[in-house]
């Protein structure tokens, strides 16, 4: 440390050691340097310097300390200190929000692309450097950060417990444990006050089908960590997207030019037309409607399913590709893919107009039975497609606001609360059970069969020696 004869002040500490401000010279601006006490000391820098500051604070020394018995490294200083001592004096701004989410998310795709987790991302460890055009954001602290590959170094705890992922109680942790820490941030920086785990639930419920920022930390916050983002690398295209959807190693985002698909091994590509309805997706293709014609798109292919020189609005098409609803004038109908059959026999909609105005979302009950949803909305069409284009409707209504349809069953949202309810009985015009579940920790689902029997379908693996379970 005799290169640096001038220190200042203390900046903070942790188990891996403690950084203090400090000068070469009195004409020389400060920099952090981090006296390491911790035995993982040089992960932490090796981390760093493979890094060389694309997301995170740039190396600009490494050196011995006689005196100390020590190893220490310098870094720039950050300028505004920490966010939490930004938090602690005002709330950010909607575009200081946006930057920081994608800052922090751009540090922990290039962390992860090098094989690592960081396993501790909460605002003392993000940095905040001002610049001409805003503020920079810069990821620190890999003193916890351990490779993805080794099982055995994972079980050892590490992190801060108030921002971590439910499934690191139980096990290593994985990319999207470092998502759900980073959406825990996001959410607190947006509200200005630390979110407890029931506000992070009720948050990610309600928020589950909206856009933008709102929409991308509902998606981080899922307890489920196969319903969060996989790659932080799409968090950008999410942030701009008007829709989205998303599996292992894929993902498509609706933009208001165009359609974008993204792959595991970065292959994309994207095509450009306005406006655009998404009609259904999977992880090759995905099925749109552009003006006058529906398409489905692949990352290979590209194929026009219908085209029509009439004013048809497409809603949804069936599974199996062969019929696509649509409405006209005040009809709604279903039209055959590629062919040229015709409008006729459709049941009118007048009474329907003002909740097909809203975005619906649609579930496929079975090959000629479609439901339009509206999320966390109260009334929906039930439809039942017959042949020669009719189609029979019913509005229905919910008790509760509906969140989701799966596995045959409605999910109605009551806060503290969900009550799933069969969509057969629904259907029938008789409300079935309704089952009363309480909203399972993070990391559990459940859903619960005809009969009201509750079914664990996933839960957090447990350790058991060197085995997990």
């Amino acid at each position: 440390m005799d290169r640096y004869a001038h220190f200042e002040r203390s900046l903070g500490s942790g188990a891996q050691g403690t950084v203090v401000a400090a000068r070469r010279g009195w004409n020389e601006d400060p920099v952090a340097v981090k006296m390491c006490t911790g035995p993982k000391w040089w992960s932490e820098v090796n981390a760093l310097l493979a890094l060389d500051g694309d997301g995170t604070p740039r190396v600009l020394d490494v050196g011995f300390d006689q005196s100390s018995q020590c190893w220490y490294f310098a870094m720039p200083i950050a300028s505004d200190g920490s966010l939490r001592r930004v938090l602690l004096q005002r709330r950010l701004a909607d575009s200081d929000l946006d930057s920081l989410v994608r800052g922090i998310a751009l540090a922990l795709g290039r962390i992860h692309q090098w094989g690592w987790l960081h396993r501790d991302v909460k605002p003392e460890n993000i940095l905040v450097f001002r610049r001409d055009v805003g503020l920079d954001w810069r990821l620190a602290d890999l003193g916890s950060a351990a490779s993805s590959e080794y099982t055995s170094v994972h079980r050892r705890f590490e992190g801060s417990l108030e921002y971590l992922a439910p499934e690191r109680l139980w096990h290593c942790g994985l990319r999207q444990s470092d998502a759900y820490s980073l959406g825990v941030v996001g959410l607190e920086a947006r509200n200005g006050s630390f979110p407890l785990p029931s506000e992070r639930s009720r948050f990610a419920r309600h928020h589950r089908w909206s856009s933008g920022l709102d929409g991308l930390l509902a998606c981080l916050l899922s307890g489920a960590p196969s319903r969060r983002l996989p790659d932080l690398d799409w968090v950008a295209s999410m942030l701009d997207a008007e829709d989205f959807s998303f599996g292992a190693d894929w993902a498509w985002f609706m933009h208001r030019d165009g359609v974008q698909w993204l792959g595991a091994d970065q292959a994309s590509w994207r095509l450009s037309a306005q406006p655009l309805r998404l009609l259904d997706v999977c992880r090759d293709e995905v099925v749109i409607s552009e003006r006058r014609r529906v398409r489905r798109l692949g990352s290979c292919h590209r194929e026009t399913l219908r085209a029509d020189d009439r004013n048809l609005r497409y809603l949804a098409v069936s599974p199996d590709r062969s019929a696509i609803v649509a409405t006209h004038g005040a009809e709604i109908g279903w039209v055959q893919s590629c062919s040229v059959q015709n409008f006729e026999g459709s049941s009118p909609i007048h009474e329907f107009t003002s909740l097909l105005d809203l975005p619906l979302r649609s579930s496929w009950l079975s090959a000629r039975e479609l439901l339009l949803w509206e999320p966390l909305g109260t009334r929906h069409v039930a439809m039942r497609l017959h042949e020669g284009g009719r189609v029979e409707t019913a509005v229905r209504e919910t008790r509760l606001p509906l969140f989701a349809v799966e596995f045959g069953q409605l999910v109605l949202d009551g806060g503290e609360f969900s009550e799933v309810v069969s969509v057969v009985r629904w259907l029938a015009g008789a409300d079935g059970f309704p089952r009363v579940l309480p909203i399972p920790p993070d990391g559990i689902e459940l859903r619960a069969d005809a009969n009201g029997e509750l079914e664990i379908l996933s839960f957090p693996a447990v350790p058991i020696g060197d085995q997990e379970l």
